[in-house]
């Protein structure tokens, strides 16, 4: 099962007996249309920067493209190559290409030019619960593997640029790895559970891979960096730290209002809110740039599951909570009011 905004107004999900579905955001997620992709188990959703293409993972290690919606919809091509369930997809903002992932491999599709044409495999993918990343211009991608080390690679011929090792620790692995928007890299590593909770966000210089600064942070899913690529949030039981990239020095706090453990993070596109939820499924809104608390309100889910997630529609008006239970829930952020659930 998976969930993606197209745009501000339609949300598109699919679910495990492979059911499309288009939701009306404007009317409280009312469906629109669904479309039947057959027996095999959706395991991934994708839409690309411009909401014309839909890519669908499956079970099978197959990957659907598609245009258009409901009795409309239209399969352009297929993508085979995985021998396992595909494990996540997503388009790049300018190139047309299209990053997957399994347990076998992480592939990049070129279908910009609707061509089932293959650009790279790199076999022994990154580890479960890891991330994958695109520089800004498209040019890099970024790949955790195991022991905590961190790949870079030319992303038109695959090839090895350079390496890294994320933690010193080699019972650790990387996750939550992205690009500033300056071009240059982070990645919070995440030691092994048994031996220490306490997770890692480092900066480095892509060109160089010297460590600019290290920023500590207790679950590595509460660790972001805000859209201008200027600070950085780690989340805590207590609430969230704020930290100055130039510097690496804390310059401010926020302090969560629920009673949960660890906390999940996402800023706006925009950068002008902060939200933050923690495993009793309580969600805090601040206004970054005064740390004024906007909202707070409840996505209740049973803690023992863990984390959900939280997401902003892409002109930021809306959040959508996802509860570990299965539950959807969408709130109008400034002011923690339930539009639609389900």
């Amino acid at each position: 099962s998976d969930l993606a905004f197209r745009d501000g107004s339609t949300l598109l999900s699919v679910d495990r007996d492979g059911r499309l579905a288009w939701w009306n955001v404007e009317a409280g997620l009312q469906e629109e249309d669904s479309f039947d992709l057959g027996d095999v188990s959706p395991t991934a959703l994708a839409i690309d920067p411009t909401g014309s293409l839909t890519a669908v993972g499956f079970a099978n290690g197959q990957i659907r493209v598609l245009s258009g919606e409901g009795a409309d919809l239209t399969e352009l091509f297929s993508l085979s190559g995985h021998q396992q369930a595909v494990r996540s997809l997503s388009f790049t903002a300018e190139s047309g290409l299209l990053l997957s992932t399994s347990e076998d491999a992480t592939r990049i599709w070129d279908v910009g030019s609707n061509a089932e044409r293959e650009w790279f495999t790199l076999l022994g993918a990154a580890p479960l619960g890891a991330d994958l990343a695109f520089s800004p211009d498209g040019s890099l991608l970024a790949v955790a593997h195991d022991e905590a080390v961190i790949g870079l690679y030319d992303s038109v011929s695959g090839d090895e640029v350079d390496s890294m090792q994320a933690s010193p620790l080699y019972f650790g692995f990387a996750a939550a790895l992205d690009f500033l928007p300056d071009g240059r890299s982070r990645v919070g590593s995440v030691l092994d559970p048994r031996l220490s909770p306490v997770g890692v966000m480092r900066t480095f210089d892509t060109a160089s891979f010297e460590e600019e600064h290290k920023l500590p942070g207790l679950w590595q899913v509460g660790m972001d960096v805000d859209p201008g690529g200027a600070q950085a949030v780690s989340a805590g039981p207590g609430g969230v730290t704020i930290f100055d990239l130039a510097t690496g020095d804390a310059v401010d706090a926020v302090l969560g209002t629920g009673e949960g453990q660890g906390r999940v993070v996402a800023f706006s596109p925009e950068g002008s809110l902060l939200a933050f939820q923690d495993t009793s499924g309580h969600v805090d809104v601040f206004d970054f740039a005064t740390r004024t608390q906007l909202a707070a309100f409840d996505h209740p889910m049973p803690a023992e599951l863990g984390l959900g997630s939280i997401e902003f529609s892409p002109d930021g008006s809306l959040l959508l909570t996802a509860g570990a239970d299965g539950t959807v829930r969408l709130w109008e952020p400034e002011t923690g009011t339930e539009i639609a659930s389900l």
